[in-house]
């Protein structure tokens, strides 16, 4: 497991098994080039979601490309952590779960590679247990930004409308069914 704040000049390598976590606690990571293997984790912390990356959040700042050799039988996981503003396991601060965020947290020089045919919908599985705030129905994601160099992960809200015609559809079932008796 590569931990740690600071600058790494080499390439870097995240193998099967392997994790990559910028900073002991939240953190920014500066690397060369780096690669991302299927059964690869890198482990993305957060303490204060209204901060900035690096202070609030994990950053990897990756001099060259982020190279992701991972397919969708066999992906790379992202780990999401919340910690608390000490460093310790618990909520994150200033996290609203009714707002929508977009958290950048890789950023090449070069851009980001990945297999052909594979894309970061398909390459990604995310860990989202060691994140402790309450996520009222909001799921997270991730997507590629500025012209491919930048690894984004995104907190997104369903639509009110979304959750209205769930809740008329429950009821609506429930409904049929007790009349159904």
């Amino acid at each position: 497991m590569l931990v740690g704040s600071g600058r790494i000049s080499g390439a870097v390598t995240n193998r099967a098994g392997g994790a990559i976590s910028a900073g002991a606690g939240v953190g920014l990571l500066s690397t060369g080039a780096e690669f991302w293997l299927g059964g690869s984790t890198n482990r993305w912390e957060i303490s204060d979601a209204a901060s900035t990356a690096g202070v609030g959040w994990d950053l990897l700042n990756i001099a060259g490309a982020l190279s992701i050799a991972a397919t969708s039988s066999n992906k790379a996981y992202i780990d999401v952590v919340s910690l608390t503003l000490a460093g310790l396991p618990g909520a994150a601060s200033n996290f609203d779960p009714t707002q929508n965020y977009v958290w950048t947290i890789a950023q090449t020089t070069t851009g980001i590679a990945f297999l052909p045919g594979q894309s970061e919908l398909t390459v990604f599985g995310l860990m989202t247990d060691g994140f402790m705030n309450p996520l009222s129905g909001g799921s997270f994601s991730l997507a590629t930004a500025n012209s491919g160099r930048d690894l984004n992960l995104i907190y997104t809200v369903p639509e009110p409308q979304s959750w209205m015609l769930i809740v008329i559809g429950i009821c609506g079932y429930l409904y049929g069914r007790k009349g159904a008796r």
